[in-house]
């Protein structure tokens, strides 16, 4: 599953009979429902939309997408209201469509926002209308982009006339630059010094004498080195701040209740990725070992996993790649698989080992599980998430 196709699942915060509840705006003559109708039709209501269109009024329990107020002041900061701040973001969002598309429509107003919370962000979904010089008709657009709270700067997804419309809208403009291609920003969750960061086993202690990097300086190599690898590469040893990307521990048990290992659900992710990566593309590699694994929070946890494969084809050893959305709500969604790009940086090294290291694991294309504990003890269907304490 890729991230152009990937939706926000919902699940309920809280419900009436909360002690911490707040009551949404909502119509005492719709919100009729049980819970498991609200949540029944929500979901309908998203999955429909991609999220964009969501009748509020319907429900009296509290979701993880909400409706944005266009005149007040809960995430924009006074004097400019939520109205304000997305009237801006759609404004960005259509000047990038035009560039990319060389069209010109005209921004006319904000319609409606909904959104959800996103890792450190909000995810909007914003719906606005525009003028197409080419028939000067008025027409709905819709905007996904993700406003990260720390910075307030923007991650523009896509911008898109909305979809099954009539009235002529031209094909050329279904043009979508979807979550395939984007990657998380990185920014400082605790500065140098803190307490916190030594907590983590790949922050370099004050004794090992690395060379010091300002703050900016290491905010702007990590996101270089970001950029570059799409998350999968970083070398964290340069980094001393505490970041929102962070290297698994594969001795540790900071996903899975003991005695499941973070290796263990490292290992059981990246074969279930490999599985379903032969049967889409008709492949015969077969999984060997997890080389390193980043991660970072994002409504549960991304995983970006760098794995050695052998491929029967050629009966060469290759590394690729695997990017995994693990949350606590929902099943496992395998977002991609891939070859690691560049390869011929390393086609020497591994070439040179590659068929006389899968002799030893065994002729089986799933990958021989010898040293990995507990692995066959734990069910994937139903992981429960262990604390994060560090």
């Amino acid at each position: 599953m890729y991230w152009n196709r990937w939706l926000e699942s919902v699940y309920l915060l809280c419900d009436p009979e909360d002690s911490e509840y707040q009551r949404p705006r909502y119509d005492p003559e719709k919100a009729k429902y049980t819970i498991e109708e609200e949540i029944d039709r929500i979901r309908k209501e998203i999955t429909e939309s991609d999220g964009f269109d969501i009748d509020f009024s319907y429900y009296r329990c509290v979701f993880n997408y909400h409706s944005a107020y266009l005149d007040s002041c809960e995430i924009a900061e006074e004097p400019e209201t939520d109205g304000d701040l997305l009237k801006k973001l759609a404004q960005n969002s259509l000047d990038d469509y035009n560039k990319l598309n060389k069209t010109e429509f005209k921004f006319v107003k904000v319609e409606k926002a909904n959104f959800h919370v996103s890792g450190a962000a909000l995810m909007f979904l914003i719906t606005f209308e525009v003028v197409d010089p080419y028939d000067d008709v008025t027409k709905p657009f819709q905007a996904r982009l993700r406003h990260i709270l720390l910075d307030s700067s923007t991650e523009y997804v896509f911008c898109r006339p909305k979809p099954n419309q009539t009235g002529g809208m031209r094909d050329e403009c279904e043009v979508l630059s979807g979550w395939r291609s984007w990657v998380e920003h990185a920014y400082v969750v605790k500065p140098a010094g803190d307490p916190e960061c030594l907590k983590h086993h790949y922050i370099p202690k004050p004794e090992d004498n690395i060379p010091h990097l300002t703050q900016d300086e290491e905010i702007k190599e990590i996101n270089r080195q970001i950029r570059e690898s799409e998350g999968f590469d970083i070398d964290f040893s340069k980094f001393r701040c505490l970041f929102n990307y962070h290297l698994v521990d594969p001795d540790d048990h900071d996903f899975l209740d003991e005695p499941g290992t973070n290796e263990v659900l490292m290992r059981i992710l990246t074969k279930e990725s490999v599985k379903q990566y032969n049967k889409e593309k008709g492949t015969r590699i077969q999984f060997l070992e997890v080389e390193k694994a980043n991660y970072y929070f994002c409504n549960g946890y991304m995983f970006l996993i760098t794995f050695k494969v052998f491929d029967h084809t050629d009966k060469e050893k290759k590394t690729y790649q695997a990017r995994i959305h693990y949350s606590t709500h929902y099943p496992t969604e395998y977002v991609f698989v891939r070859p690691k790009p560049d390869p011929e940086d390393s086609s020497d090294e591994e070439s040179s080992d590659s068929e006389e290291d899968v002799s030893e694991e065994g002729n089986s294309e799933e990958g021989s599980d010898e040293g990995v504990k507990n692995e066959e003890d734990i069910d994937p269907s139903s992981f429960q998430m262990g604390r994060i304490e560090k």
